[in-house]
């Protein structure tokens, strides 16, 4: 379970992930702050990605254990865990919801996956998965590019359709 809080306390964003609590322990508790965009988007992907490179590992170890215990035999219950290409899906549907709820407004890719950061993405997504998330909906025609080209990333900009 992961507790996030965001404020702007002056000029500085205070982003806090929370505790992260792993099988009934707190395992860690991190406050993040910062003034700068870029330390933002820096600190939220570097998060993402190692509680996804844990999640592996435990994952992996879990199952290794399990293994031994059954003395090399696979079970039925192995096919019913989630793939990972499902949980991304799903993290890029909900991405696309958290978009289309800014409502009708001019952005800019980056101070969009800035938003989203403050809005309680922090940590929970990449950059990869925010232009996944907006090639959808433009192809969805929920968002109109403005600029010129195909790439989603700095200086893109488009308006979110209502």
């Amino acid at each position: 379970m992961v507790v996030f809080d965001a404020r702007i306390i002056g000029r500085s964003r205070v982003l806090d992930k929370g505790s992260t609590i792993i099988e009934g322990t707190t395992k860690y508790h991190f406050v993040f702050a910062t003034g700068d965009r870029l330390g933002m988007k820096l600190m939220s992907d570097i998060l993402f990605k190692a509680d996804r490179q844990y999640d592996e590992d435990h994952t992996t170890h879990r199952k290794q254990k399990d293994l031994e215990k059954r003395n090399g035999q696979t079970s039925m219950l192995d096919l019913l865990e989630p793939e990972p290409a499902d949980e991304v899906g799903e993290r890029i549907n909900q991405l696309k919801l958290s978009i289309l709820e800014q409502g009708n407004i001019r952005y800019e890719f980056d101070d969009l996956r800035c938003t989203l950061i403050e809005k309680g993405w922090f940590a929970r997504s990449c950059e990869k998965d925010v232009r996944a998330a907006c090639k959808g909906l433009h192809t969805e025609g929920k968002i109109a590019r403005i600029s010129e080209g195909r790439a989603w990333s700095r200086g893109t900009e488009f308006i979110i359709q209502p």
